[in-house]
């Protein structure tokens, strides 16, 4: 139906909907918002070809999550309307499944592991998942140790990202609740 967030690199939006924005703002984002604010829809244009440079590290990617998360919540806040399923029945529906699930995820994330913790007594399963959990959450913490070290492992990358998602997506929230807003930022470039 729509896209919900553009690429900053490499976008195009109507002349007339092109307006002053929030300096805080994290503009891909904030600007889509507004066009479906005002009735239209974001489009994806598969052709389109852009290059930008990439971390490789779930432990480099931690401080632009923190930042994107807790600024995302302020835009969403200044477009609070489109959460409204009577008005916007389809852009509410994507904003809470692909956004806010997300941005929340620290909270799925304890309440998971502290259900399992009492689950785990009725049987093996949840005796399993806990452990999993656990093993999951310890491999990716030592990950992002190892990284800063040099001494990275592949196969630990992906619970390191988890980690990452864990912490990231609760700093986010702890800034947003606490009301600070970075007006800028730097690209992976900037920060190497």
């Amino acid at each position: 139906y729509s896209v919900l967030g553009s690429n900053g690199s490499i976008f195009l939006i109507k002349r007339e909907l092109f307006t002053k924005m929030h300096p805080s703002s994290v503009d891909d984002f904030e600007r889509t918002l507004q066009v479906l604010n005002n009735g239209f829809i974001g489009k994806y244009c598969p052709n389109s070809i852009v290059h930008e440079e990439v971390t490789e590290n779930p432990s480099e990617e931690l401080k632009r999550k923190i930042r994107i998360i807790s600024r995302e919540w302020f835009a969403l806040e200044r477009n609070i309307s489109l959460l409204n399923p009577s008005k916007f029945p389809k852009i509410s529906w994507m904003l809470f499944s692909h956004k806010l699930i997300r941005w929340l995820f620290f909270l799925w994330s304890i309440l998971i592991f502290i259900s399992n913790i009492f689950l785990m007594k009725l049987n093996i399963f949840f005796m399993i998942t806990f452990v999993v959990q656990t093993l999951g959450y310890t491999l990716g913490a030592i990950e992002i140790i190892l990284e800063k070290t040099g001494k990275s492992n592949k196969l630990m990358k992906i619970p390191a990202y988890f980690v990452v998602m864990f912490y990231a997506s609760l700093m986010g929230f702890i800034k947003y609740l606490k009301r600070e807003q970075a007006a800028t930022w730097n690209t992976i470039r900037e920060e190497n």
